[in-house]
């Protein structure tokens, strides 16, 4: 006998997966107050490091209790000449997902495979994206409109560099030099609108002409010690910390929004300028927690606008039955969360005699009438 699911209509809606990114993105939503309480420092790995973990609310302490925030020595990180880390740091240092080496950090190659070039790679990206999102905002408040392009850009730099998404070091390296491009374009834009420049030092950032191997080792100059070191403010810091998955998060769904048709002008408003007081390293408790409530609010109206692309391509979700079990034959197993393309893949694998699976948070398209148009979705694998 087939093991059958029931899918009600309340998850059918755009869920959140394992993801850290994703689920501090979801959260924040719910987060409507912070309480900052040290707790006792204690040593780990030798004289590296020591942690001093920070609780951020009901919310946030579930969410974050698993990423200890480490205070690093004070001295030098990096190498001033080449840009390599010292013996005082790890060579890779990434909490991208929830499933980081000791509930602490990745510092020597990813659980997920991630190598320390990928993750250095992905630091230089952020902090692009940074720079650009300084210009951007500072355009939009003189009143430039066209946007457009830093808008897409933003949104599918940061969705790279989420768990699993991409591990090229040369396509990180591409969306760098798209970002230097759209950088000096909103320069011209500002200019011409007779705007004022950003004061900030990101918005001087300059990586042209960089090789990849150069792009990481820059990237070793803003990696998270680096900056919690010049932050020197643990709770400050795990609020920009907090703040920075979340908008990650919320951009990768504002991405599905953005292939579906949806552009939000208000919601690239405040990733822009969420990404603005992100480059900061002001420990700015304030300001820091208004970002993250600011984050919450974002995400929630991402998730509205895709619910509404969704159902508008795709129909409104219904109650529906969903196989568990597998059957004969040769198959294509969906992960993700990207529903127009498995309608494209189910587009054209039709006829073909393969059958396809969706697995993970790729479940509810199930409840899709369109997408259960197609005899050939024949089920969900794995319980994940």
């Amino acid at each position: 006998m087939n093991h059958i699911l029931d899918i009600h209509r309340d998850c059918c809606r755009p869920v959140y997966s394992n993801s850290f990114s994703l689920c501090t993105s979801f959260a924040t939503m719910f987060l409507t107050r912070a309480v900052i309480r040290p707790v006792s420092r204690f040593t780990r790995r030798s004289a590296v490091m020591s942690y001093k973990p920070t609780l951020l609310g009901f919310v946030a302490r579930s969410l974050i209790a698993s990423h200890s925030h480490a205070t690093f020595s004070t001295k030098t990180a990096v190498d001033p000449v080449t840009a390599h880390p010292t013996p005082m740091m790890p060579d890779m240092f990434c909490r991208q997902c929830e499933q980081t080496a000791d509930h602490f950090a990745c510092t020597t190659v990813g659980i997920c495979g991630k190598t320390s070039e990928t993750a250095a790679c992905q630091d230089t990206l952020i902090h692009m994206i940074k720079s650009v999102s300084t210009w951007a905002d500072q355009a939009r408040i003189s009143g430039v409109t066209d946007l457009n392009e830093a808008n897409v850009w933003t949104l599918s730099a940061t969705f790279s560099t989420l768990t699993n998404v991409n591990f090229s070091d040369e396509r990180i390296a591409e969306y760098i030099t798209q970002g230097q491009v759209i950088q000096k374009d909103l320069v011209k834009k500002l200019a011409a609108a007779g705007g004022t420049p950003p004061s900030e030092d990101i918005a001087s950032l300059d990586l042209t002409g960089m090789s990849v191997t150069q792009l990481e080792d820059f990237g070793h100059t803003v990696s998270i010690p680096v900056r919690q070191t010049a932050m020197d403010h643990v709770d400050a810091f795990s609020l920009n910390e907090m703040a920075t998955y979340g908008l990650k998060g919320a951009c990768a769904y504002a991405m599905h929004c953005h292939q579906l048709g949806v552009m939000d002008q208000a919601v690239m408003k405040n990733v822009h300028s969420i990404f603005r007081k992100l480059a900061s390293s002001e420990p700015d408790m304030d300001g820091l927690l208004k970002t993250v409530l600011l984050v919450g609010e974002t995400s929630g109206q991402v998730l509205k606008n895709l619910d509404e692309a969704h159902c508008s391509n795709l129909g409104a979700p219904e109650p529906s039955q969903v196989r568990m079990t597998v059957t004969a034959g040769k198959c294509i197993l969906v992960s993700g969360h990207d529903m127009m393309d498995l309608y494209e893949l189910l587009k054209q694998t039709q006829g073909k005699g393969i059958n396809v699976y969706t697995h993970g948070e790729m479940q509810p398209a199930h409840a899709y009438p369109k997408l259960k148009e197609f005899d050939h979705l024949v089920g969900n694998y794995g319980t994940a």
